[in-house]
């Protein structure tokens, strides 16, 4: 386990292959994440759900 060599490496590939898809997964997820969590919270604000109202019922 503690030496490095390419047999080694390559005999676990399939691992490590999984490792990375994990993560990218993971980094995906995270990104959308930040990017929907911000728009969700503005959306789901009292206010501005109630300024929105006020704007179409105004018309």
């Amino acid at each position: 386990l503690g030496d490095k060599s390419s047999c080694k490496t390559f005999l676990h590939g399939r691992l490590f292959l999984q490792v990375e898809i994990l993560a990218c997964t993971a980094a995906i997820v995270w990104v959308l994440a930040m990017i929907f969590d911000p728009i969700i919270n503005f959306f789901a604000d009292p206010n501005f759900i109630d300024s929105i109202r006020s704007w179409f019922s105004s018309e």
